[in-house]
C-alpha cells in the first residue's frame, strides 16, 4: 500500500450507508407533499373543489386519515400538477400507455425502477392490480424507494424535495451525487469497476488493475477515488477500496445534468467500433460485447413499439443483473438510444460531424 492510498480515511461501512439511505416516513412524506401542491390555497376550499363537505384535505395534511392513491391523482388534476405526464416521463413511455388509476400494471413492468424481486412488494402490487386491496401515496412512495435513486426522480419532476423535511437530508445528497456523476462521469465507472473480481480478490488496491476496469489514467483514478470517498460513495478499509455499499444509479433519470455521463458512454461505443477482441488470446477474459446502430424512418406507432421492446430490454437487463451471482469478469458498458432526429439541433449535429471529420476524435 502506497503513501497515496494510505492518506485515505476509512470509515465504518454502516455509518456511510446510513448517511445515504436513512429510513423514511412515508406517511409523514405524503402529508408534507399534499400541503406543498396545495400551495396558497387554504385546506378549506381545497376541499370544496375536491367535492368535500368538510376539511378532508386538512385530515390528510395532519395524518388524520391517509390520502388513497386514487384521491391523490384527483388532487393533482384538480391542482393542474402534470402528474400522468411526469409519470410518463419517469417510466419512459408516452402518455397515452399510462393509466394512473392502473399504475399496478406500469409498476409490474419496471424491473429497472423498482426492486420486483422483493416478494413483499409483488405480492402487494398483483393484489392492488386484481382491486383485492387499496392503496394509498405512502404506499405507493415505499416501492418506489426499493430501487436506487427511483423515489426522487420521481418526485423531482413536480415538487421540490429540498422543501419536505422529511427527506431533505437524503435529498440533498442524491442530488450532490447526481451532481458529482455530472460533473464526472467516469464515477460510476469506477465504483462498478471495485466489483469486478481481478480486483476484489487483490489483498491491497492497485490503481493499475483498477484503471485498466475502469478506463482511467492512474492520476486521474486517484482524484476520482479521493472525491468518492469524500461523498461516502465508496469505501477504503485501510487496504483497497469497497464499492458503494447500496449502489447508485441514474439510469433511471432524464435530466440535463447527466449528459456528460450518456455522452461519454456512447462515445466509448463510438469509439471502439467496430467491436475487437484484438489478440485471440483475450478472448476468454472478455464478457461477450456487440454493437449495433441502425437509422431508419419510422412512424409513430413503430416508433412506440420499438420505446416498448427498449423498456422490456431494459426491465429484463435489469433482472439479469439483480440477479447476476457470478464472478464479475469485467465492467460491461451497456449503450441503447433511440430517438426522433429532429430532437437534435442542426447546428449541433454538423458540429459533431466536424469534430469526427478524418476521426479527428478517434485515437491514433
Amino acid at each position: 500500500m502506497d503513501s497515496e492510498t494510505s492518506s485515505f480515511v476509512g470509515a465504518p461501512i454502516d455509518s456511510l450507508h446510513s448517511r445515504a439511505k436513512s429510513s423514511i416516513d412515508y406517511d409523514l412524506l405524503a402529508q408534507e407533499m399534499i400541503s406543498y401542491l396545495r400551495g396558497p390555497i387554504t385546506q378549506r376550499s381545497l376541499s370544496d373543489l375536491l367535492g368535500y363537505t368538510f376539511n378532508q384535505v386538512g385530515k390528510w395534511e395532519s395524518g388524520a386519515t391517509k390520502i388513497k392513491w386514487s384521491d391523490f391523482v384527483q388532487l393533482c388534476s384538480t391542482l393542474e400538477v402534470p402528474l400522468r405526464l411526469s409519470t410518463a416521463q419517469f417510466f419512459g413511455k408516452p402518455p397515452s400507455h399510462i393509466h394512473l388509476e392502473r399504475l399496478a400494471d406500469t409498476l409490474l413492468d419496471s424491473y429497472g425502477l423498482i426492486d420486483l424481486n422483493n416478494t413483499t412488494i409483488r405480492t402487494k402490487l398483483n393484489k392492488w392490480r386484481l382491486g383485492k386491496i387499496q392503496i394509498h401515496l405512502s404506499d405507493v412512495l415505499a416501492i418506489l424507494d426499493t430501487y436506487p435513486s427511483s423515489l426522487f426522480a420521481w418526485l423531482m419532476a413536480f415538487v421540490d424535495g429540498e422543501q419536505l423535511r422529511s427527506i431533505q437530508g437524503r435529498y440533498h445528497h442524491f442530488l450532490k451525487t447526481m451532481q458529482a456523476v455530472s460533473d464526472n462521469p467516469t464515477y460510476i465507472y469506477v465504483n462498478t469497476a471495485l466489483k469486478v473480481k481481478e480486483y476484489v480478490d487483490l489483498t491491497d488496491h492497485s490503481d493499475e488493475i483498477l484503471g485498466k476496469h475502469a478506463l482511467m489514467p492512474v492520476k486521474s483514478l486517484r482524484r476520482a477515488l479521493q472525491e468518492l470517498t469524500s461523498l461516502g460513495l465508496v469505501l477504503f478499509d485501510g487496504r483497497k477500496f469497497l464499492p458503494c455499499p447500496f449502489d447508485f444509479s441514474f439510469s433511471n433519470l432524464r435530466h440535463q445534468n447527466l449528459r456528460r455521463f450518456n455522452k461519454y458512454s456512447t462515445l466509448l461505443a463510438g469509439h471502439g467500433y467496430p467491436l475487437s477482441l484484438g489478440p485471440l488470446q483475450r478472448y476468454e477474459s472478455l464478457n461477450a460485447s456487440r454493437s449495433s446502430v441502425r437509422v431508419n424512418a419510422l412512424s409513430k406507432e413503430a416508433a412506440d413499439k420499438i420505446n416498448d421492446l427498449i423498456m422490456h430490454f431494459h426491465n429484463r437487463a435489469t433482472e439479469v443483473i439483480q440477479n447476476d451471482i457470478g464472478p464479475k469478469n469485467n465492467v460491461q458498458i451497456i449503450v441503447l438510444h433511440s430517438f426522433a432526429s429532429t430532437l437534435i439541433d442542426p447546428d449541433l449535429a454538423e458540429g459533431v460531424l466536424d469534430s469526427y471529420s478524418n476521426d479527428k476524435l478517434l485515437p491514433k
